[in-house]
């Protein structure tokens, strides 16, 4: 570290600090449908919170945990679990009450000793990650506490240095969400308009217009099964997990390598859809935008005929189809659908001109969503290289 950079501990940073509220201040029964959000781990997603999971108290019980509220804006931290993680809350809708869970704790910044968003990136570099990880691995569930967020050490720089290191990291995490947000319209788009040429027979009950035809899925969709030994799989090798799949997203913005895997796994090629049929209420549905290989709880489809390629894509990011996967899966603490019960599910088939139609709409957007995906991975490992060496001091951001 820059021997001009000063060290503080976290707690002479801080504006204010809380830890969590213990369990019996917060229990499973005071959670609801709706009320003001608890703050979860799952819901820490870096610089913006990922509210695909919600839980409620409600404003009586949230009124009683006034050392425990949260304001959008301040850093969380996870206690236990995936602990060396870092986030910032930002809000759901226009929500502006939050409540911390029993395994998270906040820390609003000292904007005067400290900038914020370097506090973030300085918690988000992977070697203080793994050094939190190595000091609160001592118990059968990893664990960082208060205690120990509150006497860790971080070396700053002078506060104008910090500003100017937080500018660059984050305009390029803010073009990687400018990419991520582009990526969501243009699929909502194009959902829209399949929901209004395809959707319309959801649920069977509607007479089907001349030319169109009930089917199953698998009419016009089928699955492929080849597998990779792990002899096969090299470090070059890119490797999905259904931890690399986003919910409710077609983009695929996440990926591991192959080299070190000790089991067989499926091999995908560029422009095949990914579902994950374990836990299939989690909607883990996703276009792969490489080749590579990927966990056999991943299901590689493609279509029968090129034509058929986007109606396919989104019959299997449907609602519909996802409900029925979740009604229909085998296991109860682990339920997985397959490829049977995914090629029976019934539908309605178009003329295949139509489909070749919205095809040629669709495919435009698929592109272009494959091209931001990849810029944003140019740019994250980009920021993933620049972050440590701005924080040692090797680069100077002046």
């Amino acid at each position: 570290m820059n021997g001009k950079y000063k060290k503080y501990k976290i707690k002479e940073i801080a504006k204010s600090m809380s830890d969590a509220p213990f369990g019996s201040n917060l229990k499973n029964t005071d959670y609801r449908d709706e009320g003001i959000l608890i703050l979860q781990g799952k819901n820490i997603q870096g610089r913006s919170c990922d509210w695909s999971e919600k839980r409620f108290i409600s404003k009586g019980k949230f009124d009683t945990l006034k050392k425990h509220q949260v304001k959008v804006g301040e850093l969380i931290f996870p206690k236990v679990g995936t602990i060396g993680k870092v986030g910032i809350l930002t809000p759901y809708k226009n929500d502006s009450d939050y409540v911390l869970s029993t395994n998270t704790m906040k820390l609003e910044v000292n904007e005067s000793i400290a900038n914020r968003d370097y506090v973030y990136y300085y918690f988000a570099n992977p070697s203080v990650a793994q050094y939190i990880n190595q000091i609160g691995s001592n118990s059968v569930q990893p664990v960082f506490n208060f205690t120990s967020l509150k006497e860790f050490e971080i070396s700053l720089p002078s506060l104008s240095t910090q500003r100017r290191i937080a500018a660059i990291l984050t305009a390029l995490d803010d073009k990687i969400e400018l990419n991520r947000r582009m990526n969501a319209t243009l699929e909502g788009i194009a959902q829209a308009l399949w929901g209004e040429w395809f959707g319309k027979y959801a649920g069977g009950e509607e007479e089907l217009q001349e030319g169109w035809r009930w089917g199953k899925l698998g009419d016009v969709a089928q699955t492929k099964k080849g597998q990779i030994k792990p002899d096969e799989m090299t470090d070059e090798l890119q490797y999905v997990g259904l931890e690399h799949i986003a919910r409710k997203s077609l983009s695929l913005t996440d990926s591991g390598t192959a080299g070190k895997l000790e089991s067989n796994k499926f091999r995908f090629s560029k422009g095949d859809l990914l579902f994950g049929k374990l836990r299939p209420y989690f909607h883990k549905v996703c276009i792969a935008p490489f080749d590579g290989v990927c966990s056999t709880d991943i299901l590689v489809i493609k279509p029968k005929e090129a034509a058929w390629f986007a109606f396919v894509v989104f019959h299997f990011f449907s609602d519909e189809l996802i409900s029925f996967t979740t009604a229909t899966a085998d296991g109860t603490r682990m339920p997985r659908t397959s490829w049977g019960d995914l090629a029976n599910f019934e539908i309605a088939i178009p003329p295949k001109p139509l489909a070749l139609t919205f095809n040629e709409f669709a495919k435009h957007i698929f592109e272009k969503m494959i091209e931001n995906n990849q810029e944003s991975h140019t740019l994250t490992s980009l920021r993933d290289a620049l972050l440590p060496q701005l924080m040692r001091g090797d680069i100077n951001p002046s």
